[in-house]
């Protein structure tokens, strides 16, 4: 049991004396109550001192002193009576309730661990899908690249291939109005093959065997030896021309 600290209480109906001193107990020996909280009271044997005796007043209010501090020992013990019962209360509240409670937190752990780890997972899955994002863009422009060069590149070649279907052009027509020299010759060449021939038959017919003329002319003209000249040219100016595009061609 704990003993409170006390203070002596003075006397009420103290004689005053001479000198401006306080009224005080010259003496207080505390004594020990009896109860649940065992309070040590400024009594002695059950009463007062204070320089003397005690009148008929100072009784009855040592009396009602202790009285109240009865009343207020009784106050203790039930406040310690009402607070014992309710930590008792407050004990079985909890222990009823904790299993309860620590299912639903254990439930909730576990969801916010199933959402951790999704969230988790979500995190690493757009992290990949951001490195393949960045990949195809960085292959979409070097695709973009590759597709310029070669579109620059295919209308070189059309450019260079519009170029050789003129100049083909060309050639188709040269040769053609060749060829269509070639037989305009041809052509003359047997007309007046024709022409001579019908010539010395009738100057044959006119003079018969009498006479022998021997005309100085100019040796006949080879046909096939202009031919083969023409050709040749014709040759010559086909392989100047290919050539020409060729050397061309390679600059560009």
């Amino acid at each position: 049991s704990s003993i409170m600290p006390y203070n002596c209480l003075p006397n009420l109906s103290c004689r005053s004396s001479s000198s401006s001193r306080p009224c005080v107990p010259p003496s207080c020996q505390g004594i020990t109550l009896h109860g649940a909280c065992n309070i040590p009271a400024t009594v002695s044997s059950g009463n007062w001192f204070c320089e003397g005796a005690f009148n008929g007043n100072e009784k009855e209010t040592m009396q009602f002193l202790n009285d109240r501090l009865a009343s207020y020992l009784e106050k203790v013990r039930q406040l310690e009576r009402d607070n014992a019962e309710l930590e008792w209360q407050i004990q079985e509240r909890s222990q009823q309730q904790e299993p309860l409670v620590c299912s639903n937190y254990q439930s909730y752990f576990r969801t916010i661990e199933e959402l951790q780890q999704k969230i988790l997972c979500s995190k690493s899955e757009n992290a990949r899908l951001v490195v393949q994002i960045d990949n195809a863009k960085l292959a979409s422009d070097d695709f973009r690249t590759k597709y310029e060069t070669e579109l620059g590149l295919r209308q070189l070649v059309e450019s260079d291939l519009n170029g050789l279907r003129r100049i083909l052009d060309e050639l188709t027509l040269c040769k053609a109005d060749l060829e269509a020299q070639v037989e305009s010759l041809k052509e003359e060449l047997l007309c007046l093959k024709q022409n001579h021939e019908q010539e010395v038959n009738s100057l044959r017919s006119q003079l018969g065997d009498r006479l022998n003329i021997e005309v100085d002319a100019a040796p006949t003209v080879d046909l096939n030896s202009v031919l083969s000249e023409t050709r040749s040219q014709y040759e010559a100016l086909v392989e100047t021309n290919r050539r020409d595009v060729e050397e061309w061609f390679t600059r560009q």
